[in-house]
């Protein structure tokens, strides 16, 4: 089987990660620090995906900024680890600090470093032409890519377009209390989705950034955290607003409840680039739902990088969509990327179906 290939860009960052479990608070007008507890090392933004990605099989290159600094040596190296050839794409930076987000317990916090400093000069054109699907990650938390109404986005789309790949977008959620919070992210949608082929999200997402008219219980950021609170044909309504825009593929996440897929009329087929070029005429004019495998357990896991890369290793095969989201489905309940490197060997009836299918 012969996979196209994707081109990852986007937010990276380094997550610092400590459990207050074992934490040990001063005593009121006590001086000096509190202990906590060890702090866990790990990828942050689109590292992730790419690497998943790559351990599905599926050619894969990344575009990404860090800073001559410790916490850009880390991402180097771990990334290196895993996947020597992905660290080939990064750019590094010395007049900015790599960018890291710090997790205390349920608090996080975010520090956008060289990301805020990411531009469309800084695709390299010899890598976009490499590449069939260009995908681009998390702008919501990239100043340089969403202020202005999104004008560096539609630049780096833009671009991308000219070099014949296919485009993938997910906007990720921005900070509310931050200026991207302050954002008219409805300018943003009307300049940059006409030039998104694929459009990845969750329901938080849809209903940030779409924010349905006469609902405002559904339009405040971070209410809904369940696909079961939306009222029924919301989803429906949202994804047809999408459709308008000129979007061939939604993609959307449901957690526990699985994935939604929506995709356009004939019509907007029309230049689909290189990474939908093979897509038959099963993608036109579909809505379909498919559930986590073990749907109903408690503890299911389902991991959105890994379902995305699952649902992009389907459609980079050619294969149908309901065959996509199959294997979006059984890649998001893999807990690490241990267990999706090997999950690709271990399910020969899924190849044996892409195959069939492509």
């Amino acid at each position: 089987m012969i996979f196209k290939k994707a081109v990852i860009a986007g937010y990276l960052s380094l997550n610092i990660t400590s459990s207050l479990h074992d934490a040990v608070p001063s005593e009121p007008g006590e001086r000096g620090a509190s202990q906590i507890g060890q702090a866990a090392l790990s990828l942050g933004g689109l590292a992730n995906l790419a690497l998943a990605l790559h351990h599905l099989g599926l050619p894969t290159g990344l575009i990404g900024k860090v800073g001559d600094d410790i916490f850009g040596d880390v991402i180097v190296k771990v990334i290196k680890d895993k996947a020597p050839t992905l660290v080939e794409g990064l750019i590094l930076d010395p007049s900015v600090p790599t960018a890291y987000q710090l997790n205390l317990g349920e608090s996080h916090y975010y520090f956008q470093g060289a990301n805020k400093s990411f531009y469309a000069s800084d695709l390299r054109r010899e890598t976009l032409r490499e590449g069939d699907l260009f995908h681009f990650g998390h702008p919501a938390l990239m100043r340089s890519i969403y202020r202005g109404d999104g004008g560096e986005l539609v630049s780096i789309l833009q671009r991308v377009r000219r070099e014949g790949l296919s485009t993938s977008l997910d906007f990720g959620l921005p900070e509310v209390g931050g200026s991207a919070g302050g954002v008219d992210w409805s300018g943003v949608l009307e300049n940059t989705l006409p030039l998104v082929d694929v459009l990845i999200a969750d329901i938080p997402q849809l209903l940030f950034f779409l924010k349905p008219e006469g609902d405002q219980q559904y339009s405040e950021y971070g209410h809904v955290d369940a696909v079961e609170g939306l009222p029924p044909g919301l989803l429906h309504e949202l994804s047809e607003r999408v459709m308008k825009f000129g979007v061939k593929i939604l993609m959307v996440n449901l957690r526990e409840h699985g994935f939604y897929l929506r995709t356009n009329g004939e019509h907007a087929w029309k230049r689909p680039g290189r990474g939908l070029s093979g897509l038959g005429e099963a993608w036109i004019d579909r809505e379909i739902r498919e559930p986590v495998f073990g749907s109903g357990d408690p503890e299911i896991i389902n991991d959105y990088d890994h379902g995305l890369a699952g649902f992009l290793v389907g459609l980079l095969a050619d294969s149908d969509p309901e065959i996509a989201l199959q294997l979006a489905a059984a890649a998001s309940g893999l807990e690490n990327q241990e267990a999706l490197c090997s999950f690709w060997d271990a399910n020969p009836e899924i190849r044996r179906l892409i195959e069939a299918s492509s």
